[in-house]
């Protein structure tokens, strides 16, 4: 017997919202700090593609390598 969506979801009020502040804030708060030339290595843990999403959210140019240990280092280049 299949059960219907309606049954499977309750709707609740008043359960607040988490704050997104984990990861992305603490990388976009990083990136806007930082100044045009200065760079860090990334966590090894951190894709490219994730943090070209970063600094985008930041509003900031930004440029990769992948240094011999094959960890991402980035620098702000506006």
């Amino acid at each position: 017997m299949a059960v219907s969506l309606e049954e499977k979801i309750t709707i609740e009020k008043g359960i607040p919202l988490k704050s997104t502040k984990g990861a992305l804030g603490s990388l976009t708060r990083i990136f806007t700090e930082m100044k045009i030339g200065d760079s860090f290595v990334a966590p090894r843990q951190m894709e490219r593609s994730n943090i070209y999403g970063y600094a985008r959210l930041a509003k900031i140019k930004i440029a990769t390598r992948v240094q011999e240990d094959g960890r991402i280092r980035v620098w702000r280049i506006k």
